[in-house]
């Protein structure tokens, strides 16, 4: 987390922006390397056979999180139950989400 604080902002205004768990003198070199930086979380959705956790990518511009990707492609945002062969099915075909 990194603290986006320059002074002039309101008290309800978010001021922090999360980042790689990485230190910062290696986060810019590793962030230039790769080509998915992603939020991973867990969220309950409703199923007709009652709640069910679902885990999510986000790889879309976000305002709080440091995500984006590198692709010829346009990604969705979000990805439901990811893994790691349908990314890299999404971003070398653009199919597969």
């Amino acid at each position: 987390m990194t603290s986006l604080d320059s002074g002039d902002h309101d008290e309800d205004e978010e001021t922090t922006f999360f980042v790689p768990d990485l230190p910062a003198g290696v986060r810019g070199t590793i962030n230039s390397v790769v080509d998915v930086i992603g939020r991973l979380y867990v969220v309950t959705v409703e199923t007709k056979a009652g709640p069910k956790k679902q885990r999510r990518l986000h790889i879309g511009p976000h305002e709080r999180y440091d995500t984006g990707y590198r692709s010829d492609y346009v990604l969705p945002d979000l990805m439901k139950n990811p893994t790691i062969p349908k990314l890299v099915k999404l971003m070398h075909t653009g199919e597969g989400a």
